[in-house]
């Protein structure tokens, strides 16, 4: 009998080891039941993947319970004996065989191999040394990302942490395409979904999201009075009062929320304005001569904040812009995405940064002039793509060529080319003799694309009857350039002329109202 009961909890042992049960949901909603808490004491559980629930419970995330930092020691021994891996790591074992545990139905080996992939510095619960010891290539870092995603999403508490750390703090290419702008938009989206669903019942999340809400520079936290305040949890009681003030004083000047809180619209704009007149976005030199400049730049970024926060015009434009465009590290850029609103009649300058981070902010069905900022070219450059979104080629066609074109944009010939590549070659090839004029080494670039996607030089008569009608179109040598959005030529000139715009009108206001 003895014998068959051994060979009973063996075979228990292993099937439970196997991928199949390892699926099994965790519900973070059972994190609080009150067999796990009462057992906090004696610790006679025996089951490993309850380490999580009075991991929990030890941090303070279940009403009644006080955090308590002795208690982590036992639980990670007790745990780390019974084989779970998140106590092995806490008790720095176990790295070694991260891969293998992964392969053979780890959910907690697969969290942390997901944890590879986000930024290296992130302070908060992403990546450590033994993990970047292992130099996991980028094939097993994105092996297990779909199903830890997933898992969370149906409220696994193994799995929640891991998540909202890979949404908000994986590296974020926003090169300009529709795709990465889809990539941050539902990255975005997903991380607070799961903050929403989830939070209440797991502190962690609410935790992690507010703090990242901070590299944002979203202050809103930092504001809120919570005298008074009914506490649901002892980690909500140590959050907002102890770790809050700590959290948001590398962002939140208190003094200078309480200047700025008093000021009227008029001296918010003008204070605004003053803040951008000196800035400058010069990063070259050696390291330390950049650092300091990065360090003056987050420090105006910290001050915008506030104004943004008071909804001065033009500061979340310019949150946006510095996020998405100057060299922060670790990447910023979903960041400076989370600025990006469309839905609250976005002003001229929020429909230019959304569409270069590949967000279309224009509507061709909406006055032009309501939209496009004429002092820069890359305003309607894009507002012209808006016609290539809607799959309207001719419109696109006529509108680049007439509007943009003239201006000095040499990546509008490159763009006719490949839309005219194999609709129309002789249309494709003229565009790259056009492009000739300016940049020989582009346009050999595109001939000799031209010749390996296995097309024909054209009719030379047919050529220079295209060359003809787009000539009067055609740059001065002079004024040909590579367009993009320059922060000394573009945007601080417009953002202070829109400045001292509303400063004056906002000073013929009140002298009206007298």
């Amino acid at each position: 009998m003895k014998k068959i009961t051994i060979a009973y909890i063996v075979v228990i042992q292993m099937l439970y080891s196997l991928p199949a049960l390892g699926q099994l949901i965790l519900p973070v909603n059972k994190a609080c039941d009150e067999q796990f808490i009462n057992d906090m004491v004696s610790l006679k559980t025996i089951k490993p993947s309850n380490y999580y629930y009075y991991h929990y419970i030890a941090s303070g995330g279940c009403q009644g319970v006080e955090l308590s930092e002795d208690r982590f020691d036992r639980i990670n021994k007790h745990f780390a004996k019974l084989g779970n891996l998140d106590a092995k790591w806490a008790l720095g074992e176990g790295y070694k065989e991260l891969v293998k545990n992964a392969r053979l139905g780890s959910i907690a080996a697969k969290g942390k191999i997901v944890q590879a992939n986000t930024v290296q510095e992130t302070p908060h619960f992403s990546r450590d040394k033994d993990l970047d010891a292992l130099q996991l290539s980028d094939e097993i870092k994105q092996r297990y990302v779909s199903e830890i995603l997933e898992l969370a999403e149906k409220g696994d508490i193994r799995a929640l942490r891991t998540a909202l750390v890979y949404y908000l703090w994986t590296p974020l290419s926003l090169s300009g395409s529709d795709t990465d702008a889809i990539k941050a938009t539902n990255r975005l989206k997903n991380a607070q979904r799961l903050v929403k669903r989830f939070g209440d019942q797991y502190g962690w999340l609410k935790m992690l999201y507010k703090i990242w809400l901070l590299e944002a520079k979203d202050v809103a936290w930092c504001t809120q009075s919570f005298e008074g305040k009914q506490y649901t949890s002892g980690f909500e009681k140590d959050l907002e009062t102890f770790s809050r003030p700590l959290l948001c004083s590398s962002v939140f000047d208190k003094k200078l929320y309480e200047q700025i809180r008093l000021m009227d619209e008029v001296s918010r704009i003008r204070d605004f304005k003053e803040q951008l007149v000196s800035l400058d976005a010069n990063f070259t030199g050696n390291m330390q001569a950049r650092l300091k400049k990065l360090k003056e730049w987050d420090k105006a970024a910290n001050h915008i904040a506030l104004l943004a926060y008071f909804n001065v015009p033009l500061a979340k434009e310019m949150l946006a812009f510095m996020l998405t465009s100057l060299p922060y590290e670790p990447n910023q850029n979903l960041a400076g995405f989370y600025w990006i609103d469309l839905d609250h009649e976005p002003s001229p300058l929020m429909r230019l940064i959304s569409s270069v981070n590949g967000k279309n902010g224009y509507n061709i069905n909406k006055k032009i002039t309501e939209q496009v900022i004429p002092e820069i070219l890359a305003s309607e450059k894009h507002f012209g793509m808006s016609y290539l979104y809607q799959g309207r080629l001719d419109d696109y066609y006529k509108f680049t060529l007439k509007n943009v074109l003239p201006k000095g944009d040499l990546p509008t010939l490159y763009s006719f080319y490949l839309m005219f590549k194999f609709e129309d070659n002789t249309r494709a090839w003229a565009m790259i003799k056009a492009l000739e004029q300016y940049d020989t080494n582009m346009a050999n670039q595109l001939a000799a694309d031209f010749t390996v996607s296995g097309l024909h030089q054209p009719d030379r008569l047919a050529v220079e009857k295209v060359m003809a009608e787009i000539k009067p179109y055609l740059p001065e040598r002079s004024k040909a350039h590579y367009s993009q959005i320059d922060w000394r030529r573009d945007i601080k000139p417009y953002l202070l002329l829109q400045l001292s715009l509303r400063i004056e009108q906002g000073i013929s206001n009140n002298q009206r109202i007298e």
